[in-house]
């Protein structure tokens, strides 16, 4: 749950679930660096963040997956003019390059195994303002199968709620697929791009 003020920043909590092989790689992380050194990870990847807390959860445990809990702030998360907030609600987890840059590709496409992403987010606006525009909601599937992209986004009562999910159930894709692989992760990175527009009440 987030909660933004009139400022444009934005504080609360944030909980991510790692299962399956993203839960190994952050207890492997931790086994061979220490905790300290993923918390300096984290917040180096989330530059923009101000964390005050971060917790993990079932490290030692690996038949339950990991857990980890921050508070944070995120300052300017949203560009104000006064009148009006342009607020990305994806903060700070969005895809923003396309990995698939290449014009083209000889190889096989690897994954390594089936993921599922999901991304669900609150975001409570300040007394006094209202939602404006919101991004449209989208369903996109690979041409050929094996991947989709959900996002759903609703506002009811002051609060922003989000709904997202990167689902691929294929693994391995041909070369002759690759220029459908660049175009799905070129709409990814197009929508979570969108912004919400909040008007200040008169």
């Amino acid at each position: 749950d987030l909660h933004l003020d009139e400022n444009g920043s934005l504080t609360g909590n944030a909980i991510s679930v790692y299962e399956s092989y993203d839960a190994w790689q952050v207890r492997k992380f931790c086994t061979l660096q220490g905790e300290d050194a993923y918390r300096d990870f984290v917040q180096s990847d989330k530059a923009r963040w101000k964390i005050s807390e971060l917790g993990l959860e079932n490290l030692d445990d690996p038949e339950k997956p990991v857990i980890e809990r921050i508070s944070m702030t995120i300052p300017d998360a949203s560009d104000t003019n006064g009148t009006f907030m342009y607020l990305n609600p994806v903060p700070g987890s969005r895809t923003e390059s396309n990995e698939f840059y290449a014009v083209e590709r000889q190889s096989v496409i690897d994954l390594t195994c089936p993921t599922t992403t999901k991304y669900s987010c609150s975001i409570t606006i300040p007394d006094g303002w209202s939602v404006a525009e919101l991004p449209q909601p989208v369903n996109i599937r690979l041409d050929g199968g094996g991947a989709t992209f959900k996002y759903d986004i609703v506002s009811e009562g002051g609060v922003i709620k989000l709904d997202s999910e990167i689902s691929f159930t294929t693994v391995a894709f041909v070369p002759e697929r690759y220029e459908t692989m660049r175009k799905f992760w070129s709409s990814i990175i197009s929508k979570q791009a969108e912004v919400v527009i909040l008007r200040k009440e008169i």
